[in-house]
């Protein structure tokens, strides 16, 4: 899970580059990266899927949810739908913040087309 004092001073890039897991060497190839947005007691935190890579990424502003709420009692659950989604390509689950992230999962996977592109915000990235 990623900090930053203000969310949109992340450059996508960066975003891009922890959701794939991409070390410093590797090429960037997606020009694009896709998420979902909430916010709690009016500071945001994304949720971004990588691009084929098996691997997403959580960035916040809001230390409080960070420390308090997401790594406690969050980061393991959504790891849990993550292998869930990654073996069946769906979840069982059709809660919000669950059906959001099988929405974001399944956008960024080149042959799944089970995505719904009200569930995901895309924001491309500038070279």
């Amino acid at each position: 899970m990623g900090i930053s004092e203000n969310l949109s001073s992340v450059p996508a890039f960066r975003q891009a580059r922890l959701a794939n897991y991409d070390g410093s060497d590797d090429p960037t190839i997606i020009k694009k990266i896709h998420y979902i947005q909430k916010e709690y007691n009016g500071k945001s935190t994304r949720f971004i899927s990588g691009f084929e890579t098996r691997s997403f990424a959580t960035i916040t502003e809001n230390d409080y949810y960070a420390r308090e709420i997401h790594l406690p009692h969050n980061a393991r659950t959504y790891l849990k739908l993550f292998v869930y989604f990654s073996r069946y390509g769906t979840l069982p689950s059709q809660q919000m913040m669950p059906r959001f992230l099988a929405n974001l999962w399944a956008s960024a996977q080149s042959l799944n087309t089970a995505a719904n592109p009200a569930l995901y915000k895309e924001e491309y990235i500038e070279p």
